[in-house]
């Protein structure tokens, strides 16, 4: 098995429509479109809110939505997204003058009628944070981790679009706090790996959505692993039933936020076993060398495309 990156879109592309280079934001696809929502270009300074489409098909940006300041989230970086049927959930991220944990809000994007809502939500609303993850199921949207006000956490969260109720969900003590995880969710789980708690992490962990109960998921003895990574690619494929791992940050810089760190650029795929257990495969690529493939990175944008690919913007 190997992989191959193709580029659909020029670094140097210019029009009104086409979004800057830019990392810490949001890449959702629903159908055959991609949706790109604001991040930073230079540390610490959001991009403007304009929501950009791309079509996968013509491989051309198709436009994009302004906001409205009444329903569209203000511009952000570090927020997270999921997509649920024909929306795009986003919560969270860092913004305003201060740079400081957004509202606790949930904003919900149709891209049948391309309009913002900001939901009017109950329950056990999580607190603002950064750095999180978000993914969903067929009938929620699941929210982990993130960096707080002052320090990290490792709660989680389930909020259903049916009754707009979020509801927190039992943690387990030894998943440590964590921002800039992998989460994705793949045949009734939901999958942690990896992150920042200080040091870069490669652990592993699903949480059961049918009895709700966490576990640690165990490398077997044959199995090779990726270095401990953060704001790393980390995507379901339920066509193969595995999870996609790829670059990502494996040293911090020496700045923090305002500088780049050490990254990687390899691609792995994981298999969870039914004894929550797993096996790591590396996948080389299809040609060692391709002049034109991404460089390593993190802080980048992933989704899952018909199944079987990826697309991946910025970092």
């Amino acid at each position: 098995m190997t992989y191959s990156w193709r580029r659909l879109a020029n670094a140097d592309a210019t029009g009104v429509d086409t979004p800057v280079g830019r990392s810490s934001h949001s890449l959702n696809i629903i159908g055959d479109r991609a949706y790109i929502f604001s991040g930073e270009r230079e540390p610490r300074k959001p991009i403007d809110a304009r929501l950009h489409i791309f079509d996968l098909v013509s491989q051309r940006w198709a436009g994009a939505v302004e906001p409205l300041a009444a329903t569209a989230p203000a511009p952000r970086v570090g927020h997270a997204t999921a997509t649920l049927g024909d929306c795009i959930y986003l919560f969270g991220g860092r913004g305003g003058p201060e740079m400081s944990p957004m509202e606790a809000e949930l904003f919900s994007f149709d891209t049948t009628s391309d309009t913002w809502t900001k939901l009017q939500v109950n329950g056990d609303i999580p607190a603002p944070r950064s750095y999180h993850s978000m993914t969903a199921s067929e009938h929620h949207v699941y929210l982990f981790g993130g960096c707080l006000e002052e320090g990290r956490a490792n709660d989680f969260y389930r909020f259903s679009p049916e009754t707009f109720t979020w509801e927190r969900l039992p943690s387990n003590p030894d998943l440590v706090a964590r921002g800039g995880a992998g989460l994705a969710y793949l045949g009734d789980q939901v999958i942690v790996y990896g992150g920042f708690n200080g040091t870069e992490l490669n652990d592993i962990w699903a949480f059961n959505t049918k009895n709700s109960t966490w576990e640690r998921i165990i490398l077997r003895e044959q199995s090779d692993a990726p270095c401990p990574r953060s704001v790393a690619g980390f995507v379901a494929l339920p066509a193969i039933g595995k999870v996609v791992t790829f670059m990502g940050e494996k040293g911090p810089s020496p700045t923090g936020h305002a500088g780049a760190g050490r990254y990687a650029k390899d691609v792995w795929i994981l298999d969870i076993h039914s004894n929550a257990t797993a096996t790591w495969m590396h996948i080389p690529p299809a040609d060692p060398s391709q002049l034109d493939a991404p460089t390593p990175r993190g802080w980048m944008t992933d989704a899952p495309w018909r199944g079987e690919s990826i697309i991946m913007h910025g970092g």
